[in-house]
């Protein structure tokens, strides 16, 4: 029998009445004959609960606040065993710390070190259903860590990799993967199959469905994964890690296969640095010691090639600014730029589609888009699999619209009328 990786998000644990609903669905598949593990989130809202309690403290405690936030998922394995066993289902709970889920020790973001899966194959060998905790792990010394926001997508994945799972299922309050928010456009469509790779570069460039370190994880250990909604029926989207299975049409016929629209970004603009090999080295290796992601990297000399000034642009997140802002700053005197620019309130926008490959009138399509619609460009930048650009915030919406119907990403209406596409999914930030 095949093993099954199945995981419930908040929403989808967020009462008693959809925890029941959600074994009813272990239970179901249990039936057809699959081994499943489970992981589930905390209740909606619980998180943000525990969370709200450790500001009632002046002083800052990462293992403190990682022992206190990781209780919400704990208290759900619990619910969730005494809901499959309701429905004459044999299951256990299995605290990060029992299976071990090894990380290492960055508190509220750890990662995976090593997760030995012997006493989850043991229970499920004995007709044992483990459900296990999203979101968290130990350390080899045994504290209990958490791997930030959405870490219980990572937890699925993870697991699933090393059973080397048919499948890892994710559960959520959206139908599938749609082609673009629809809080912005009118019917999109739902993605019937995808390419691991988009999907990476969709949750890289911002979509909030699956985690990227999820997706990231299945790109990495080949997981086949399948976006499912908690409520209702429908068939979800099938992302698979082998992309040349899912080629259900040519190229020509579908360029991009969605759009991802982020908000929450801020331009940062070093002025003058000097010219020279090396320059901005000292930068980049403070940035990512602080574990700040920089997007959108253009750098480039003056009008001529002998110029000796060059700047300096990117993007950070807008949680990231002041601490991206204030590092900057004490490297002025090293790095060596004469003032600092930076634009809040920027919006990246992000075609993405297996078919960029190769399709050069993809950019006139965007340009043009952007020449109709009167809105100013202020970075560009591509790859394979997707076109990104940054445009001010109030027009993010506009332009995502005018995009989405200039690359006929629409529902059709037949589809409509049949029922297929139900709202909620998103894949803006």
């Amino acid at each position: 029998m095949a093993y099954l990786v199945v995981k419930f998000g908040g929403t989808s644990v967020g009462s008693i009445e959809n925890i029941k609903a959600a074994a009813l669905r272990i239970a179901d598949l249990k039936s057809q004959g699959y081994k499943v593990v489970v992981i589930v989130s905390a209740m909606a809202g619980e998180t943000n609960r525990l969370t709200d309690l450790t500001k009632a403290f002046k002083i800052k405690n990462p293992k403190a606040y990682d022992t206190v936030v990781s209780t919400g998922e704990q208290v759900t394995t619990g619910l969730m065993v005494m809901a499959l066993q309701e429905q004459e289902v044999a299951a256990r709970s299995l605290q990060g710390w029992q299976v071990p889920l090894l990380t290492s020790s960055d508190f509220s973001k750890a990662r995976f070190e090593n997760v030995p899966v012997q006493k989850l194959t043991a229970l499920l060998d004995q007709d044992i259903i483990p459900v296990l905790p999203g979101f968290q792990g130990v350390t080899r010394e045994g504290e209990i860590t958490t791997l930030g926001r959405g870490g219980s997508d990572v937890t699925a994945v993870i697991l699933a990799a090393a059973l080397k799972a048919e499948a890892c299922h994710l559960y959520k309050d959206v139908p599938g993967i749609l082609t673009a928010d629809p809080a912005l456009v009118e019917n999109p469509r739902i993605l019937d199959n995808l390419g691991i790779e988009e999907m990476f570069e969709m949750s890289s460039q911002g979509a909030k469905v699956i985690h990227p370190r999820a997706v990231e994880a299945a790109l990495v250990h080949q997981v086949n994964l399948k976006i499912l909604p908690t409520f209702g029926r429908g068939s979800g989207t099938t992302i698979l890690s082998d992309t040349e299975s899912i080629c259900t049409a040519p190229l020509e016929s579908q360029t991009i296969t969605g759009i991802v629209c982020n908000t929450g970004e801020v331009r940062i603009c070093l002025q003058n640095i000097p010219a020279s090999p090396g320059a901005t080295t000292c930068l980049f290796q403070a940035f990512a010691k602080a574990n700040i992601s920089l997007d959108m990297i253009l750098q480039g000399g003056g009008a001529t090639a002998d110029s000796t000034t060059q700047n300096l642009t990117f993007t950070v997140p807008e949680s990231d600014r002041k601490e991206a802002v204030d590092l900057a700053q004490s490297l002025q005197k090293t790095v060596g730029f004469t003032h600092m620019d930076i634009h809040p309130r920027i919006a990246k926008v992000s075609l993405v589609g297996a078919g960029l490959r190769g399709h050069a009138n993809v950019a006139h399509i965007l340009h043009k888009t952007l020449a109709d619609l009167g809105i100013s460009l202020y970075g560009m930048t591509t790859t394979e699999l997707k076109m990104s650009v940054l445009v001010s915030n109030e027009y993010a919406p506009q332009l995502v619209s005018a995009l989405h119907d200039n690359f006929n990403l629409t529902e059709p209406q037949q589809k409509r009328k049949e029922g297929k596409h139900a709202t909620g999914a998103t894949l803006s930030a």
